[in-house]
């Protein structure tokens, strides 16, 4: 396999280090909220965070769909949705690192956390969580 910049982000364990150091300070409060209704699938961002990555409120996703397709970084989409289906199916925290693409082509690292709420039959419905930029870290 071809070393590309992604393969060595992801090889190297600077990813995993960079978490492990995030997770180890676990908390909701961020820079950026968000909420994920699980029902309908869309997303609420609190504050400004469209503008941090230069898109205007109209044109940043509102669905997780949008979110993973468009935004997430390819390499980085599956550990997302698997670090997510971890944390729905057994509860541990859901704290990772990934790369985003900022309006004008570039990636910018984020960690984000979260925590699903459960209804009254133990059903996760919504997901509260955080997001802190890492602007010293591009993909």
């Amino acid at each position: 396999m071809k070393k590309t910049k992604d393969t060595q982000y992801l090889n190297t364990g600077a990813a995993a280090d960079s978490q492990d150091k995030v997770c180890s300070n676990f908390t909701i409060p961020g820079e950026y909220g968000y909420e994920w209704n699980l029902i309908t699938d869309s997303i609420s961002w609190m504050g400004k965070f469209y503008k941090k990555l230069g898109y205007k409120k109209i044109s940043f996703p509102k669905t997780l769909k949008d979110w993973e397709d468009k935004i997430i970084h390819p390499f980085d989409c599956q550990m997302v949705k698997n670090a997510r289906h971890q944390h729905l199916k057994t509860g541990d925290i859901f704290c990772t690192q990934y790369r985003v693409k900022q309006k004008n082509g570039e990636y910018i690292s984020l960690s984000a956390q979260g925590k699903a709420t459960l209804n009254s039959q133990g059903t996760p419905y919504k997901w509260k969580g955080s997001i802190h930029l890492n602007p010293n870290k591009h993909g």
